[in-house]
This record gives structure tokens, C-alpha cells and sequence, in this order.
């Protein structure tokens, strides 16, 4: 198996020996496992810090394939697009290197090191909010919204569980964008149509997505009544799509279970 390892010359005296062990032995025990799905993400103390180890799925033979060839590992993007987040003022924690692993020629396996978030909301938890709080973390996450998409950053997954948050000390509120594998980087600022596009990730209420986009509408100077009419229309429609989508892989499966 061949191992290709990069390390952020910023973080070589600090974490270089722990990135190669990983490469070369495997997840150490005392890796606590923060999430276990297609992939898996685990947190790994190193002195009195930690760091955020996401190990990517093996992916298929037409994938790796793909990944070999033609485009760079999700890790590696995690990575570059880390350092593009960071480069344009965007916040991310800092990304430590990645690893690939192949076998055979081809991709099998492939890692994302990043410094550990300290932070522990995210926005799925909304429903649990009071109304102050609850429009104070909206108002100030539309403005990152913003911030994003005048970066040129067309994140696929802005998801509630990918945008952590916290309270300050002076009654701010910080974020991370994580999990940064898919994302478009263009060289311009968004269009409105790929803007809205971000809305259907949200998975809030209608309400609550009405809400953020008239925040979202305020900060870039647009009519919070398109504003609203847009979002909530591009949460409809996905919602109808995954629906659709839904329908037809019971009808497939029940045509598999006749069969």
C-alpha cells in the first residue's frame, strides 16, 4: 500500500509525528468517536489539545478510479478549501494535513486533520431556543451566509449539523464551517440563483426560513419580500423532491421484495 502524506508546514513541529503515526499505524485507541455513518469522525486528545480526524469511506471502485486519476480525495479538498476558508476571513478550524492510502493503483483510504472545534451548538438545535436567542443566532449566521457566498464559496452542504456555534463573553456569537469536501470555489461572488440554492440545506420551518432570509435580505440590500419567496420556494421544492425520491425507492423495493 502507498501512503502519501501532506502536513501544513504550520503545524509540522506541533502535530508532524502524531499525522505520520496515524498514516503509518491506524487510529490510535484513545480516539473517541464523535460520529459513525458513511464516514466517521473521531476527536483524539494530544497533550492538552485535540484534534478532529475525519476518516472517509472507502469509496467504490468507479470512485477511486475517479479519485486517482481525475480528482483529489475529499480529504485533500477538505483541506484546500480549509485554507481557502481561512485565507478570506472565513471561519474553519485550522486544517493540520490529510492523508491518502492506496491499494492496487487505487484510492482506498483517505483522512482530513483539523484542529478540534471548542464549539459545541449547531443549528439543528434551534427548536430549543428562546425567541431572543433564536433570531440573534439567525441574524448573525445569514451575515456568514453572506460572507461565504461573496468569498466566491458555493458550499453544497450548508447544512444545520455543518455550521457549529457559540456564545461570547460579550454576548457574540462565533462560528465554524465543517465539513468542507463539497464545495465549489468560483472566482466571483455568487448569483442569487446559486445564493438560494444554500437554502434547501437549512431544514428549518418555513417560518424560520422566512426569517433568515429576510436577515439575509437586509444584509446584502435585496427586498426581504423576494428574499422570503425565494428560500421558501427552494426548501419547498427539495423537500417535494426528496419526497419524490422517497416514493420511488419504496415502489423499487417493493417491486424487489415480488420479485
Amino acid at each position: 500500500m502507498k501512503t502519501r502524506v501532506h502536513i501544513n508546514p504550520k503545524y509540522e513541529s506541533k502535530y508532524g509525528d502524531f499525522v505520520r503515526r496515524l498514516a503509518n499505524e491506524g487510529m490510535p485507541s484513545r480516539a473517541e468517536s464523535l460520529y459513525s455513518g458513511r464516514n466517521h469522525i473521531y476527536k483524539i486528545p494530544i497533550g492538552e489539545e485535540a484534534v478532529n480526524v475525519k476518516s472517509f469511506r472507502r469509496p467504490s471502485v468507479f470512485n477511486s478510479l475517479v479519485y486517482t486519476n481525475f480528482r483529489k480525495s475529499k480529504a485533500r479538498r477538505s483541506y484546500e478549501n480549509a485554507l481557502y476558508l481561512i485565507a478570506h476571513d472565513l471561519p474553519t478550524p485550522a486544517p493540520i494535513a490529510w492523508i491518502e492510502k492506496k491499494s492496487g493503483g487505487r484510492l482506498s483510504e483517505s483522512y482530513y486533520i483539523c484542529e478540534q472545534s471548542p464549539y459545541e451548538n449547531n443549528l439543528r438545535i434551534w427548536e430549543k431556543w428562546d425567541e431572543a436567542t433564536r433570531d440573534k443566532v439567525l441574524y448573525k449566521y445569514a451575515r456568514l451566509m453572506v460572507k461565504i457566498h461573496e468569498a466566491g464559496v458555493w458550499h453544497h452542504d450548508l447544512s444545520p449539523g455543518n455550521i457549529l456555534w457559540t456564545d461570547t463573553a460579550d454576548d457574540d456569537i462565533k462560528f465554524h464551517i465543517v465539513d468542507l469536501n463539497r464545495m465549489t470555489l468560483l472566482n466571483r461572488p455568487l448569483n442569487t440563483k446559486e445564493r438560494f440554492s444554500n437554502f434547501r440545506n437549512i431544514n428549518l420551518v418555513s417560518a424560520e426560513t422566512a426569517r433568515l432570509a429576510r436577515h439575509y435580505a437586509d444584509a446584502v440590500g435585496m427586498s426581504p419580500d423576494k428574499a422570503e419567496q425565494l428560500a421558501v420556494k427552494t426548501l419547498a421544492d427539495d423537500r417535494k423532491r426528496k419526497e419524490r425520491l422517497h416514493k420511488i425507492k419504496k415502489i423499487i423495493k417493493m417491486f424487489h421484495v415480488k420479485r
